[in-house]
């Protein structure tokens, strides 16, 4: 028989516990939980971890019963098993009870970036969406502005430093995003437009974020990411012409409001240092010309950033 490290072992109590993996979105929770705990009394099972499109995922799903339940756990010191099962024992009655969305908030308490947390909340409009539901009323706060500034938030909290490569096309995706809330386009659009970034986003963000991971799995991540990387920069390209041919009100037609033109030069030169001609010449947000588009301020922006 096979010895089984302490990983198996704890994945095999974990899953007799809660009576098998359960919903896998839920079992990744719980182990991320567990591995907390047990590294609070020393143990340390080197739980293979990364966040990724939802949150934190474990790749241990590959583990199966049929396969743990084969292996010999008997070289493991009695003193880690005992306080192995003693923790699930503590996970379970703290977590076993609650609800998913709860237990998934919680442990987004600890995501490495602020621009995750804020995301989660665009995401909840767009499964909202996926499931056929056409507005956001009696859900979320009704008027497509809310959905207008979460996306704004995420403008501010997009962390440039770690996503270099993605941010000029989060800047351009984040104008399309804007622009498409405010001309009313069809909702599943919406969503599948926001999916396709985050997607991308989510590649790069488990690589930045791994723990424990095999090398020859980050290799094949890192692969995937510059192919999406790709993928995507075609996908907003093609998608300028859908959007510049049927949906793009022209400039008189499509005036922002003095205050909302000026948030957006405050945003953009706040948080990716706009240099201060820039902001006096180009960014000038005087009633002689507050009619700047959006999308020619997110062009200013982004050219100045390539340049720095």
């Amino acid at each position: 028989m096979k010895n089984g490290n302490i990983l198996d072992f704890t994945t095999f109590e974990l899953i007799k516990s809660f009576e098998g993996y359960g919903e896998k979105f839920r079992f990744n929770k719980f182990m991320y939980l567990l591995n907390k705990e047990l590294k609070n009394d020393g143990i340390d099972i080197k739980l293979p971890y990364c966040w990724y499109r939802y949150g934190i995922v474990v790749e241990v799903n590959n583990r199966s019963m049929d396969y743990l339940s084969l292996l010999n756990f008997n070289e493991i010191p009695y003193k880690f098993r005992s306080k192995i099962i003693k923790n699930i024992e503590i996970i379970k009655e703290k977590y076993h009870y609650k609800e998913t969305d709860e237990i998934n908030a919680e442990i987004y308490e600890e995501a490495p970036y602020k621009f995750q947390d804020d995301f989660r909340e665009i995401l909840k409009i767009v499964n909202f969406w996926k499931k056929g539901n056409k507005t956001l009323d009696n859900y979320f706060d009704n008027e497509p502005s809310y959905l207008l500034n979460l996306a704004k938030k995420a403008l501010i909290e997009f962390p440039p430093e770690d996503f270099d490569d993605l941010y000029p096309l989060f800047l351009e995706w984040e104008n399309y995003i804007s622009q498409l809330i405010e001309i009313n386009y069809p909702n599943k659009k919406i969503a599948s437009f926001i999916d396709k970034f985050w997607f991308t986003f989510s590649k790069k963000l488990r690589i930045l974020t791994e723990v424990n991971i095999d090398k020859t799995l980050i290799n094949e991540w890192k692969k995937d990411y510059e192919r999406d990387l790709l993928n995507l920069e075609d996908y907003l390209f093609n998608f300028s012409f859908e959007f510049y041919s049927n949906y793009y009100i022209p400039q008189k037609e499509y005036s922002k409001s003095e205050e909302t033109i000026n948030m957006d030069c405050y945003v953009l030169s706040e948080k990716y240092s706009v240099p201060d001609e820039l902001n006096q010449n180009e960014f000038n947000t005087t009633s002689q010309n507050h009619s700047k588009s959006l999308d020619e301020l997110h062009r200013i922006a982004s050219k100045t950033i390539w340049e720095q």
